[in-house]
């Protein structure tokens, strides 16, 4: 690590993301969901997402990881299949089906035909831990209380779990 300033700690980037998910959701599953699953470009821009968008940010980040950077013969196609078959088997219990899983951005980006997640790879084991517990994850896709954030923290442009830490959430921060 460079030191540039004392007492300081200093990284060459600072996109941070915040997820809120309530604890203790019961979603209905008498009604039979078929998911469509998309991209996004989730990096330092300051925005809230509904927990709608949960779920596109993982199929994003797993791309991201195993795709987006990589040459063709590198991609990681069984390690993308296992993501899939997990997020599927969360989601079966709960009657969610996916339909569609797309692989590329519907329209392009002001990054240009990219899909991102910044530092994508920080986030994989917060949705290992979450796909470990299914019940907490549909609820981060599901639940109208849960949602997360994106941001950085050049001009404090991020939502600190401190900041709005309610009872009955359960909070992760992907921090770089």
């Amino acid at each position: 690590m460079l030191q540039i300033r004392s007492n300081a700690f200093e990284t060459n980037s600072s996109s941070v993301h915040t997820f809120c998910i309530k604890e203790d959701f019961k979603p209905d599953t008498s009604t039979e969901r078929v998911w469509d699953v998309g991209l996004g470009v989730f990096g330092w821009d300051y925005d809230h997402y509904s927990s709608s968008w949960f779920v596109d940010y993982c199929w994003t980040a797993v791309l991201t990881v195993y795709e987006s950077y990589q040459p063709v013969d590198k991609v990681d196609t069984q390690a993308i299949e296992a993501y899939k078959n997990k997020i599927e088997a969360a989601l079966k219990p709960y009657n969610i089906k996916i339909g569609t899983w797309n692989y590329q951005l519907d329209t392009p980006s002001d990054y240009g035909n990219d899909y991102n997640v910044d530092h994508a790879d920080e986030f994989l084991p917060i949705l290992d831990e979450l796909l470990d517990n299914p019940e907490l994850f549909v609820s981060a896709c599901l639940c109208d209380e849960s949602c997360f954030y994106t941001g950085n923290d050049d001009g404090g442009c991020y939502c600190d779990p401190e900041d709005i830490k309610k009872d009955g959430f359960k909070y992760y921060m992907k921090r770089n």
